[in-house]
């Protein structure tokens, strides 16, 4: 799992993303001691997920929207082959400019990993946020016993499991 603070810039997944808004804690993402930006896929999922109401609402004008160079938009295209177009164009991003990718899903971290970007998830970036004091381990396990009663499979049962990695 990788430490957040590791790059200059972490990308959310919609996957991350989510799960933050689901138990109500996006607002967390903004006390990461990095910069925190999603790519215009991603926030068209995001948007479509809460119209739906599949995903609850909360303020995402604080996120730092990232538009794709030229080169970005090839390397998404071709990623689109095997993954989201969310997935695609957050992992050309990552790699064209050195950040760190946070998805919770398999197969983009997989692809991710195998061309040199970082990684983190949901239960680092709330470990993490544990660790820099920003939550405690409660208020982590809380928010994580939320998040999963919502949808989300985590690989843990409490952030304890992922501090001691």
């Amino acid at each position: 799992m990788a430490t957040v603070v590791s790059a200059p810039t972490l990308i959310l997944n919609t996957t991350v993303m989510s799960n933050f808004l689901q138990a109500q804690c996006s607002h967390l993402l903004q006390q990461l001691p990095t910069n925190v930006a999603i790519c215009p896929a991603v926030l068209r999922e995001v948007r479509s997920g809460i119209e739906s109401g599949k995903v609850r609402p909360a303020p995402l004008e604080w996120l730092r929207l990232i538009n794709l160079e030229p080169d970005e938009i090839a390397q998404a295209e071709q990623l689109k082959r095997r993954l989201g177009e969310g997935e695609a164009e957050s992992i050309a991003v990552a790699v064209s400019r050195g950040w760190a990718f946070a998805t919770d899903d398999w197969t983009a971290r997989r692809t991710a990993l195998l061309i040199g970007v970082s990684i983190t998830g949901t239960i680092g970036i709330l470990a993490e946020l544990t660790r820099q004091g920003v939550i405690s381990s409660a208020e982590a396990n809380a928010y994580l016993q939320t998040m999963v009663q919502r949808g989300y499979r985590s690989p843990v049962n409490l952030i304890e499991d992922a501090l001691q990695e």
